[in-house]
């Protein structure tokens, strides 16, 4: 097969011997010393054929971009002239430079195939030129290897498949002699792309059959992943996968699983074996048969229900991690999960908590004195869980209060701003308890920290009151701030409004109509919106404000006028 595409490709018709010498002399005499020790390409040099490409004459341009098409690699130089040819009028000619391009190889084969496939160029630093889809399908067999190398990309895979489509008159062949006679790894992304492919042509399904007995395992792996989708479904390669699990190398069991996990819920049956192979030592494997028990789903939820008892550390976050990804139809994980409430460990023991949280609400006072213990913990990242825990289990979790109260008190400021999170948003009636944490935090943190207290406090609204003068202060230094990373003035302008405070805004509100900063100045104007009645005080700015030299700010301003004074202020 290789050897009739090579024949194909490098059949080049031969030039009238006098317009091709009178074309290489032009070419040479252009491209001086350098050009005369240039490599021949069908008896001319590359910038002879190069310059052919800019010819009046439409057959002149074609038979250059087929000569540069059959030099292969060594007419790599020639690939921008032959994209250029995007915009020759002759369609014939176009169809040649796109079998050139294929022929030629490499990476702006690559990226031209892409552009076509994915016209948008989203996601590209340097937009390739695009040809019209058609034009891929009349390079017929030259378009194959670039196509091919899309297939083993996961961004351009679907695209490319549904180009080659199921029966691939052109692809399928190719494709059969690259699994028989390819290196491992060309076999191995072949026998993928037959996958993704689906093939129905004859001869298909007997050679991945063949390649099952192939000596490279990954090879043997995306066969019998392959044979799932042509043949014959899970008879033949659920055993094969499954017992690839336990392969002696590493990229074996690793390809294994995520063929199964690409199989989805038909290879339930494998779910136990994957469940073994989340315990794997190997990280690497560990993570694949997760991502691969996620992709089963619920039909996985007996296998990860067993794996709860097994107190072996390392592995139980995964299992915890995929009992929420199933989502409701975990629910029969309950029992063991207030099981699990009573480990050893106490970090398994909160993230127990966490799932029978999520999985069943009307159980949260189950894991109350779990969270009560890991509040009192001297260790931050519990306390911080357990306080986040507590808010979402709402009402049922009053009894871990006392212990969020004393983390109020807490060394790391991040424990205190998430005991007090919680105890805000659980009951408001913990306001005056977390008001002195929140202000502290609000006046001593960076400006990208202070968002956090500031969320807190706007949920409190008017139990907040007696933090406006610290939001006011915040909103002063705010306003005199030119760090634009974490821009403030509108959080805290909301807060103060929110907390029945608007009117502490309206001074630095006033003073930020000031900024040489137009943009500054529209959110001066918008946040006196915002404030409302309270901005009157803010009346004689706003009336110079109408006169701004910003066209936005001068309406905006004009606006607010009508609304707070209903004067009109004519335009200027």
């Amino acid at each position: 097969m290789n050897r009739r595409l090579s024949c194909l490709a490098l059949a080049v018709p031969l030039l009238a011997a006098g317009a091709g010498r009178a074309a290489d002399a032009a070419a040479e005499d252009a491209a001086g010393p350098e050009g005369a020790r240039e490599a021949l390409v069908a008896g001319r040099t590359l910038a002879a054929w190069v310059a052919d490409l800019a010819d009046a004459d439409a057959a002149v341009r074609g038979r250059a971009a087929r000569a540069l098409g059959a030099a292969g690699p060594e007419a790599s130089a020639a690939v921008p002239a032959l994209l250029r040819c995007r915009d020759d009028p002759d369609p014939a000619v176009k169809a040649e430079a796109v079998a050139a391009v294929c022929r030629i190889g490499g990476r702006p084969a690559r990226e031209m195939v892409r552009g076509i496939l994915l016209p948008d160029n989203q996601g590209r630093k340097v937009p390739v030129p695009i040809f019209p889809r058609e034009l891929l399908q009349k390079a017929g067999p030259a378009a194959l290897p670039p196509l091919f190398e899309l297939l083993t990309d996961a961004a351009t895979q679907a695209p490319a498949a549904a180009f080659l489509g199921p029966d691939g008159v052109l692809a399928v062949p190719w494709l059969l002699d690259q699994l028989a006679h390819g290196d491992a790894p060309t076999r191995a992304a072949t026998a993928r792309a037959l996958a993704l492919i689906k093939p129905t042509a004859p001869g298909a399904a007997a050679a991945l059959k063949k390649a099952l007995d192939d000596p490279d395992g990954v090879v043997r792996v995306r066969a019998a992943a392959a044979l799932w989708v042509v043949d014959d479904g899970p008879r033949t390669a659920l055993p094969l996968l499954t017992a690839a699990l336990g392969d002696a190398a590493g990229p074996v069991r690793q390809e294994a699983a995520d063929a199964l996990g690409q199989l989805g819920p038909a290879a339930a049956p494998a779910a136990r074996d994957l469940a073994t192979a989340l315990k794997d030592g190997d990280n690497d494997l560990s993570a694949h048969a997760d991502a691969a028990l996620r992709a089963i789903g619920p039909d996985a939820l007996p296998a990860v229900i067993a794996d709860l008892d097994d107190r072996a550390a390392p592995h139980r976050d995964r299992v915890f991690g995929l009992l929420l990804s199933f989502g409701p139809a975990a629910k029969d994980a309950v029992p063991a999960l207030q099981a699990a409430l009573d480990g050893p460990d106490l970090a398994d023991r909160v993230r127990a908590a966490e799932v029978l949280l999520a999985l069943a609400p009307d159980k949260a006072k189950d894991a109350v004195p779990t969270l009560v213990i890991a509040a009192e913990s001297d260790d931050p990242v519990l306390v911080r869980r357990a306080a986040w825990l507590a808010q979402q289990a709402g009402p049922a979790a009053a009894d871990v209060a006392p212990a969020l109260r004393t983390a109020l008190h807490h060394p790391d400021i991040s424990v205190r701003l998430a005991a007090a999170d919680a105890l805000a948003r659980t009951d408001r009636k913990n306001a005056p308890a977390v008001l002195p944490a929140l202000t502290d935090a609000l006046l001593t943190l960076p400006a990208e920290g202070r968002r956090a207290p500031l969320a807190t406090l706007t949920s409190l609204g008017p139990d907040a009151r007696p933090a406006a003068p610290a939001l006011a202060a915040a909103l002063e230094e705010e306003v005199c701030r030119r760090d634009d990373d974490s821009y403030l003035v509108r959080p805290l302008v909301r807060a103060l409004v929110k907390i029945g405070a608007g009117a502490d805004a309206v001074p630095p509100l006033v003073r930020l109509l000031g900024d040489p900063d137009a943009e500054r100045r529209t959110d001066a104007v918008e946040c006196l919106f915002f404030v409302g009645k309270d901005a009157r005080a803010a009346v004689p700015a706003l009336r110079a404000a109408a006169r701004d030299k910003d066209q936005n700010v001068r309406e905006l301003a004009r606006d607010l006028l009508r609304k707070l004074t209903g004067e009109a202020v004519p335009a200027e």
